[in-house]
């Protein structure tokens, strides 16, 4: 996942989104949008995964991630129990999807690979983040055998391999 976030919201919590990446809402795309089938698939596969990073859901998670990046990490208990040393303690009120891409991107321990290019926006209900200021990010999934999966952010996947926690 790659971060774009409003400026306002405090930067802990634009790096534990961003780093992962209780929801009351979860939209895929506007209604109005014309998207095609993958595009609104691409969609509702990266605001799922989302909301299951914000809700600490990391071992749930963890079962859609790119096999490299499961490797990479060393096994989904190190995975939940390094993501579980910096939680997120907000609450989402929303969690949708407001964009898709096609994008060439530069994935960590792939390479550059077409993607689908998911921007995400997440409302918290709590103090920490300013009412109407939502967290923007962009998620990265990629088809593999047929399936969607998400894959780290570059600088998460580095610190993996090196032993310690993304």
């Amino acid at each position: 996942m790659e971060a774009s976030v409003a400026s306002r919201a405090p930067r802990r919590i634009r790096i534990a989104i961003a780093a992962a990446c209780a929801v009351v809402t979860v939209v895929a795309l506007p209604p109005h949008s014309r998207a095609s089938d993958s595009d609104t698939a691409a969609s509702a596969f990266a605001v799922r995964t989302v909301g299951l990073l914000v809700e600490n859901r990391y071992a749930v998670a963890w079962r859609t991630l790119h096999p490299l990046h499961q490797r990479a990490i060393g096994g989904r208990a190190k995975y939940v129990r390094c993501e579980l040393g910096a939680p997120i303690t907000e609450t989402a009120v929303s969690i949708e999807g407001v964009g898709v891409r096609d994008k060439r991107a530069a994935i960590a321990g792939i390479g550059r690979i077409r993607a689908k290019a998911v921007t995400v926006r997440v409302a918290f209900a709590d103090a920490l983040v300013p009412e109407g200021v939502p967290v923007t990010i962009t998620v990265h999934v990629l088809r593999v055998r047929g399936a969607w999966r998400w894959v780290l952010p570059n600088a998460s996947y580095a610190g993996y391999l090196r032993g310690g926690c993304g």
